[in-house]
């Protein structure tokens, strides 16, 4: 929601003219995937406070309103432990369900900005654990560098998301709450 409000005028200012292209662009499919690095940071209601550096991903994918401007859905997370055919009790993370707005604020520049809200998840499969859920929200930034004269494109990006889990049973016999807050760096690509 940010990123929307960022590519609307201030109040008494006008918009700037669309581009011919703009105001008669037909509403497109766009969809992204994105890999990368992030600094996860977890404080607990009952356990002291952990800090992990982890891999993260996202699926990304909505309707381009204007080519400055797309709406959509976003899926990700960070895993915190990896999961194994060999050991069904490893495994943990928090994974994301987001509701996302993205605007290029600057005419003819590969800028954008990003902003949502939804739900995190978090799961694990140690024994006598039970994951749970709570709100969360993203913003973020990054540039949108076209691959030749195609519909894809490189997408660099930087993310920053927080979010409350509620009634986690981590460790075993431990019900508590849990906030989160992550740095995400990600790389991917996108199609529009």
């Amino acid at each position: 929601m940010l990123a929307l409000a960022c590519a609307l005028p201030a109040p008494g200012q006008t918009s700037p003219p669309e581009t011919p292209s703009e105001a008669s662009a037909p509403l497109r499919f766009w969809a992204g995937v994105d890999a990368g690095y992030a600094s996860l940071h977890r404080s607990y209601s009952v356990t002291n406070p952990t800090s992990d550096g982890t891999f993260t991903f996202a699926l990304r994918g909505g309707i381009q309103i204007t080519p400055r401007i797309l709406i959509g859905a976003e899926v990700g997370g960070w895993t915190l432990q990896a999961t194994s055919t060999e050991d069904p009790s490893k495994g943990e993370g928090i994974g994301t369900r987001f509701v996302i707005a993205q605007a290029f604020p600057l005419a003819d520049s590969p800028l954008f900005v990003r902003g949502g809200g939804g739900r995190a998840v978090y799961w694990n499969y140690h024994p006598g654990e039970n994951g749970a859920s709570g709100p969360a929200a993203i913003v973020g930034a990054g540039y949108d560098f076209r691959l030749g004269q195609s519909s894809f494109y490189f997408t660099p990006s930087v993310d920053y998301s927080w979010g409350r889990i509620d009634g986690a049973v981590a460790p075993p016999g431990v019900t508590q709450d849990q906030r989160y807050r992550a740095l995400s760096l990600r790389a991917g690509i996108t199609y529009r």
